[in-house]
């Protein structure tokens, strides 16, 4: 019993002299420079930081778990299924009617190339004009509906419904229009300027549809805020486009010599005013 009290003082006394031959120096441990304990090149071991560098993991954890985050979306998978109708229909039409499409491409800025193809057969009927006006009724009514969402008009029950009126409105709207501008025409003995007036119409409203699909995507696959997309690039090209149709309209007015106040109450009542209808169905009430 002795023997081994005196090995455990012994033991004591040599932890005792160690502890007392080291520095401790901030979150490190460096032994007394007087001490070597024999060792050459004693100074340049390296100290082991070890507070730190388990900081360091922590941080690099956290950053590699964030670059995982998924994105959060209130998208509906119907929404992103009449997204894929809408690219499929302008593929379609551009595959299996490319001459046509080309036409319609230069009709949007030379008006020669728009009275030529309106001497042709099937001016508003034609199947690239269907599906082109089919693609702008399905991604206008995309981004009405977005409108809606983003004002709380409606709960997440109510959006199919919501989507499906606004395309049934929209189609409604320009039946309606096409109609009475025959009508109109054809007794003012105009039959030619209301092929051109229709035909000219439709293509920029397909423009618009075209345009409305990358927009789309990025409202529905992006973090960026709808309201960003909306004033930084949907109003300002939605603007252009209806601008260009204006002009192409009041130059179609010109060129068949009708009064420049005729003209004037021509745009405000069937262009503007059917936009203020829509306004006033789909997002003020």
């Amino acid at each position: 019993m002795q023997v081994s009290r005196t090995n455990t003082q012994y033991q004591i006394d040599t932890l005792s002299q160690a502890s007392k031959d080291l520095n401790v120096v901030g979150d490190s441990v460096r032994p007394d420079s007087t001490k070597s304990y024999g060792i050459k090149n004693f100074e340049s071991i390296p100290i082991r930081k070890t507070q730190k560098l388990d900081l360091a993991r922590e941080v690099k954890k956290d950053k590699t778990s964030q670059e995982f985050i998924p994105l959060q979306s209130n998208v509906y998978s119907w929404q992103i299924i009449i997204l894929l109708i809408t690219i499929i229909l302008v593929a379609v039409s551009k595959a299996y009617n490319l001459s046509r499409f080309k036409q319609l491409t230069k009709a949007l800025l030379n008006f020669s190339v728009a009275q030529e193809v309106t001497r042709e057969e099937k001016v508003f009927f034609h199947r690239a004009n269907i599906w082109l006006s089919l693609t702008h009724i399905l991604s206008f009514s995309l981004i009405i509906l977005q409108l809606a969402i983003e004002l709380n008009l409606l709960g997440e029950k109510a959006l199919w419904s919501y989507y499906l009126k606004s395309s049934i409105f929209i189609l409604g709207i320009y039946i309606v229009k096409y109609i009475g501008a025959k009508i109109l025409f054809f007794v003012f003995d105009g039959s030619e300027l209301s092929s051109e007036y229709i035909f000219n119409v439709s293509i920029y409203n397909n423009l618009l549809g075209v345009t409305f699909i990358p927009i789309i995507m990025i409202v529905y696959f992006t973090s960026i805020e709808f309201h960003s997309v909306l004033i930084y690039l949907l109003l300002p090209v939605s603007s252009l486009i209806y601008l260009l149709r204006l002009v192409r309209l009041t130059v179609l007015g010109i060129s068949y010599k009708i009064s420049y106040l005729y003209i004037f109450l021509y745009i405000c009542t069937l262009e503007i005013l059917p936009l203020v209808v829509l306004y006033g169905f789909f997002i003020h009430n």
